[in-house]
């Protein structure tokens, strides 16, 4: 078993998964394109950790948009415990798989990345932690609409309900420990 201290929190490594929330193409032309190529880099960097320390992964889509980026899918193709899961709300968990799969691998800490840090992301994540999953994120792994007024109000949600990281690179230090 790897355990670790993170942000004062024990983290069991071995029961830790990666979460991808609607990377799709009509939620990513909503942002710049540098902003979407940093997160993009950012979220490749703990996909690659994906594979290379055999993390699970759980891909949430929409319904309403095609495929996950062409570029995170080239990766996650290379994810050995993967799954996609299709959704109709913001809140991921509105798949009824994906709870009874998150608990088949063994979960307990679930690292999130994806769009909207203030809606499905967000949505996710309360859900996730109302099944008892403990929360990382990195400002870098997401993005929001800022002059949304309820931006913030997520943010702060995760910093007091979870771990939410300024750089990303603590989390990817974090998963390379196992």
């Amino acid at each position: 078993m790897t355990n670790v201290e993170f942000y004062g929190k024990n983290v069991n490594l071995d029961k830790t998964g990666i979460v991808l929330v609607d990377m799709q193409y009509s939620y990513l032309k909503e942002y710049s394109l540098k902003d979407v190529f940093f997160m993009r880099e950012a979220q490749k960097d703990i996909l690659q950790i994906a594979v290379d320390k055999n993390y699970p992964l759980g891909v949430l889509e929409s319904i309403w948009d095609k495929r996950t980026d062409s570029e995170l899918r080239d990766l996650i193709n290379n994810v050995q415990r993967k799954k996609y899961f299709k959704k109709e709300k913001m809140d991921g968990f509105s798949n009824e798989k994906l709870y009874p799969w998150l608990k088949k691998m063994n979960l307990e800490t679930l690292c999130f990345m994806g769009i909207h840090t203030n809606q499905c992301v967000l949505e996710t994540a309360k859900s996730a932690k109302d099944y008892g999953f403990h929360i990382i994120l990195a400002r870098q792994l997401t993005k929001g609409i800022a002059s949304s007024k309820n931006f913030f109000k997520s943010i702060n949600w995760f910093r007091y309900n979870g771990v939410y990281t300024k750089n990303y690179k603590e989390i990817v230090e974090l998963l390379n420990k196992k």
